[in-house]
């Protein structure tokens, strides 16, 4: 279980439990998976088979898919190339962006 101390103005420390190891499936050489409470074990391996949640909400990944069909083309991460220093500072170039497409296409 891994908690977190939320101190609300009252100056009370409530622990909130965000998260859970995963207690199987460990590869050497790796860390064990961090999930959120709210994933039931049975969806571990197939994340994205998992039910919406009861009050309505989304993940990130149905977000993202929202997008990729609604906007396909817009801007979704960008990078800046470190071009030579200036004076001593570092300076970089314009972003370069790729779309919510191209993101999934990679993916």
């Amino acid at each position: 279980m891994v908690t977190a101390n939320k101190t609300e103005g009252d100056g009370i420390a409530r622990p909130v439990h965000y998260a859970n190891w995963r207690p199987d499936g460990q590869q050497e050489g790796h860390s064990k998976e961090l999930l959120s409470k709210r994933v039931d074990p049975k969806y571990y391996d197939t994340l994205e088979d998992q039910p919406c949640l009861a009050d309505g909400g989304q993940t990130m990944l149905t977000f993202f898919q929202q997008s990729v069909s609604t906007r396909p083309d817009a801007p979704f991460l960008g990078t800046r190339k470190q071009l030579p220093d200036v004076d001593g500072k570092p300076k970089f170039g314009d972003y370069e962006w790729q779309s919510y497409k191209e993101t999934d296409d990679m993916c």
